[in-house]
């Protein structure tokens, strides 16, 4: 099976539960694989498979769109819209807060979903 990857894409957005990530925008990385249909043709053509860039497109406008309290809304959003994609078998999605507001803890903190599109 073939997979397009989007690894390490950070973006700054207004996402959370506690008042100040309502208007204080954090960084998020997001990962994302998506395995592509099995293609009736293998070639070097753009038409015949998926590309990276509508991906992305569709991260940036979930993650630039409404504010979310939950980082599974957002990775959930992103699969639906990505498996409705032509080609698209499924997707998983990884999303991380990079410097989450949890006092006296340093790290991240992420969610991690797959779809897989219907028949």
């Amino acid at each position: 099976m073939e997979q397009i990857r989007v690894i390490g894409f950070e973006i700054e957005a207004c996402h959370g539960c506690s008042p100040g990530e309502k208007t204080n925008p954090q960084r998020f990385l997001l990962n994302v694989t998506v395995d592509i249909a099995d293609r009736e043709k293998q070639d070097d053509d753009l038409e015949t498979t998926l590309s990276y860039l509508d991906v992305i497109e569709i991260c940036r406008s979930v993650m630039n769109g409404p504010h979310r309290h939950l980082m599974e809304t957002l990775a959930g959003e992103i699969a639906d819209r990505i498996v409705a994609l032509k080609y698209v078998a499924g997707v998983e999605i990884e999303i991380e807060k990079c410097n989450p507001p949890i006092p006296d803890f340093t790290g991240r903190v992420g969610v991690r979903i797959y779809r897989e599109a219907s028949v």
